[in-house]
């Protein structure tokens, strides 16, 4: 099998540069996770957490290890839904063969 060497390094370029651009995009894209609708988080693509926001209704101190489990919820949802967006913005890209990662 015969490489080109202009050919390889033409295709790197491209896909480094296809990389930086996604990169860009995931830092910009925002998700939404929510547990019970009592606590909502926002995550961006690289899975940094944005915002949060907590029903006052889900505030008890006497039960905090349930808003903790809520907030955990909430933060998994928003993940598993930036896993699914990730995986469908790189289909339309030159690094369609780097989606088996988010699944």
């Amino acid at each position: 099998m015969n490489i080109n060497p202009l050919t390889f390094m033409s295709q790197f370029g491209k896909m480094k540069d296809e990389a930086k651009r996604m990169e860009e995009k995931l830092q910009q894209l925002r998700i939404n996770g929510s547990a019970a609708s009592l606590v909502q988080v926002t995550i961006n693509g690289k899975f940094d957490l944005i915002d949060i926001k907590i029903d006052p209704i889900a505030v008890d101190e006497r039960d905090i290890p349930m808003l903790e489990t809520l907030i955990k919820s909430a933060f998994v949802d928003a993940s598993n839904k930036a896993k699914e967006t990730i995986a469908q913005e790189l289909q339309s890209t030159d690094l369609a063969q780097l989606q088996s990662i988010f699944k």
